[in-house]
């Protein structure tokens, strides 16, 4: 993929479609857990615990094809700016995908309180709400490249 987006008219768009790829693919699989009953709760959760971390790696490397597109083809003070937001894009996602596991979770784990249960519930919705709101901050300074 590296050396095809040297050769390509618009690597950023190239990019940010494999990127938003992956992450939709992995918002599917969230959807589907969301969706499931206990029991099968349990075994999928570490079944696709594969496809999050497998996720994750793949876009950990996007961030390595940039510095050849600095080299050899864009401006590099462009492409610096552009790897600084999707680096903050990509950490935002991950934020968000572990703690949508923490919801999906929450109703199956022990409390020794009702309060307790509503305390975590509220810290986990509240640092969900910051995180997506700089996913979409993220996103849309990266429609500037596209």
């Amino acid at each position: 993929m590296q050396e095809a987006l040297l050769n390509d008219e618009e690597p950023y768009v190239t990019i940010l479609i494999h990127v938003r790829t992956l992450i939709g693919h992995v918002k599917e699989v969230l959807h589907d857990l969301r969706e499931m009953e206990a029991e099968e709760l349990a075994s999928a959760v570490v079944s696709t615990r594969n496809v999050f971390v497998s996720s994750r790696n793949e876009l950990s490397e996007v961030l390595g094809w940039l510095p050849p597109l600095a080299e050899n083809k864009l401006n590099k003070e462009d492409v610096e700016e552009f790897e600084e937001i999707l680096r903050k894009y990509l950490q935002a996602n991950d934020f968000i995908v572990r703690l949508e596991l923490e919801l999906i979770r929450l109703p199956y784990l022990e409390f020794e309180t009702e309060l307790d249960h509503r305390v975590e519930k509220a810290r986990v919705l509240e640092e969900l709400h910051i995180h997506k709101m700089t996913f979409n901050e993220c996103n849309e300074l990266l429609m500037d490249f596209e």
